[in-house]
């Protein structure tokens, strides 16, 4: 299912038709990038299997050179906070070929926006509770967060490959919000 040459868009459309959509959408593109992603397992908390999401909070984390193995140890502290949360699953991936390799990307899945914020305080408190030392200064450069709300009907979905350790995450957008498709090998 994976190996397929033919996207469902060209499925549904037919090749020309989905070749003159893509060219129209692409007006509305002001820059892309292009990069592999390693999962980095050791560092998520993976829903069930089929878990509907309907809600990702997508941060892109750039470490300081040479303190990427500060910043895993670090983060693997607060992924066993996280776990007590709400929160559904963390999906976490390393940049590598056509990006920064100093970069990760996290999603965090929830069902709904009250969900969302709910993990916060609870976050919070958890943290307080743990009592862990402070992170080093100086691991983690710029961080952006991006939410990405879905359609009931274009809810994001995780296929895990039977055959292999690859895991699709597919977040359809509802108009106006982000759309990505993500895929990891585990």
């Amino acid at each position: 299912q994976l190996d397929e040459r033919s996207s469902a868009m060209v499925k549904a459309l037919g090749q020309e038709a989905a070749t003159a959509l893509v060219t129209k959408l692409m007006r509305f593109i002001a820059n892309a990038r292009t990069f592999t992603l390693r999962a980095m397992p050791d560092l998520s908390i993976l829903p069930k299997t089929g878990y509907v999401s309907k809600l990702g909070v997508m941060v892109t984390t750039t470490v300081a050179p040479n303190r990427t193995a500060e910043y895993e140890k670090s983060f693997k502290e607060m992924l066993a906070i996280m776990g007590k949360t709400n929160v559904k699953g963390l999906l976490a991936g390393r940049v590598g070929l056509g990006g920064n390799p100093d970069e990760y990307l996290l999603t965090a899945l929830f069902d709904n926006f009250a969900d969302l914020e709910q993990f916060t305080p609870a976050m919070a408190k958890t943290l307080a509770e743990a009592k862990l030392a402070p992170q080093p200064a100086g691991i983690v450069t710029p961080n952006s967060t991006r939410i990405a709300r879905v359609r009931q009907a274009r809810a994001a979905r995780v296929v895990t490959s039977p055959r292999s350790n690859l895991v699709v995450i597919i977040l359809f957008g509802a108009p106006g919000w982000t759309s990505s498709i993500a895929a990891v090998l585990l």
